[in-house]
């Protein structure tokens, strides 16, 4: 199953000096095991401008983004399923809570990696 999801991000800082916190929008694909991946492309659903005074302000691109994403989720489901999907343009995340994928998920190699990391 595809679909579109999306994560928070700070596009800057107002000229209260308050983050501007808006969307970023991008594909999923779910395989049956609950395995999942993330497009690479992104669809930022702001940007941050600075007018002629130097003051910042936030364009607001929540429509245009949201229809992109659904174009170019419209064109992924016509042409592959999430078993077919070219692993070179998808990152693989997190699986689904409580799928079998993220039952068989090996925690204790995860949890390995970061003390190896931050070690």
């Amino acid at each position: 199953m595809f679909g579109i999801t999306s994560y928070l991000h700070k596009f800057g800082v107002t000229e209260d000096g308050e983050d501007f916190i808006g969307e970023v929008l991008f594909i999923t694909a779910e395989r049956e095991d609950g395995s999942r991946f993330s497009h690479f492309k992104t669809f930022p659903t702001s940007s941050a401008e600075v007018d002629d005074e130097g003051i910042p302000y936030f364009t607001d691109l929540r429509e245009e983004a949201r229809g992109r994403a659904e174009k170019m989720l419209a064109r992924i489901e016509s042409g592959c399923t999430v078993d077919t999907i070219d692993e070179t343009l998808w990152t693989e995340i997190a699986p689904s809570y409580g799928s079998k994928a993220y039952v068989d998920m090996n925690m204790e190699g995860v949890y390995a990696e970061l003390e190896r990391r931050e070690g």
